[in-house]
């Protein structure tokens, strides 16, 4: 019973770990920097720890973006911002993409 237990609550545990500030900070970096390869797989580390977190969906997306997948790029940002509506830093690359998009009010709906 004991065991249940514990694995229960280290589950639950796992499951609601976010991504730390220099985490993000640092894969913001590199996919923003010329060494795309490093990017790649520092992001898919990211992506096994913390699948379900919002600022990891948005780095794959703000990864996509810097790759020309607007489409995809947009969706993980999307769902980024479905899973934490308060994250504003999202709000803003989605503006962004939304405006190079063409579609300058839903970028203005996002910004304000």
């Amino acid at each position: 019973m004991k065991n249940i237990f514990l694995l229960l609550v280290l589950s639950s545990t796992f499951s609601f770990a976010q991504i730390s500030k220099i985490d993000f900070d640092k894969q913001m970096t590199l996919t923003s920097g010329s060494n795309q390869k490093a990017s790649l797989a520092n992001l898919e580390l990211l992506e096994k720890k913390m699948p379900n977190d919002a600022k990891v969906i948005f780095l794959r997306g703000f990864y996509q973006f810097c790759d020309g997948d607007l489409n995809g790029a947009l969706a993980n940002i999307s769902k980024a911002l479905k899973i934490n509506p308060k994250f504003v830093f999202a709000f803003g690359a989605r503006a962004q993409l939304f405006s190079t998009k063409g579609m300058l009010d839903k970028a203005i709906v996002d910004i304000t």
